[in-house]
């Protein structure tokens, strides 16, 4: 399991790096832009928005509330690969 968690976390930081910016809100948390993204425990992620805010949300909830900015056809590939990454380790916990 942390081998796949570590390919989450590469792949967040290549798409990153490439220019690709991720943003979070839900109806409890407001938008922000995801400056620190890490998986921290079976199900849940640690996420820092706009450099000070940090909360706990589930992957299930980043699955579904996030959103990503920048993304080129260069990086395609890897968002595709970062979404069904995502999703398979909330499958794991499921």
């Amino acid at each position: 399991m942390n081998e796949e968690i570590e390919e989450v976390l590469d792949i967040y930081e290549t798409l990153i790096e490439n220019g690709v910016t991720f943003y979070y809100g839900s109806e409890i948390i407001p938008i922000g832009e995801v400056t620190s993204f890490d998986i921290f425990s079976d199900e849940m992620l640690e996420i820092e928005l706009d450099g000070f805010n940090t909360y706990e949300v589930s992957i299930d909830d980043f699955i579904e509330y996030h959103s990503k900015e920048g993304a080129n056809y260069h990086t395609w590939p890897d968002i595709r690969k970062f979404d069904k990454k995502l999703g398979e380790l909330f499958g794991m916990y499921n």
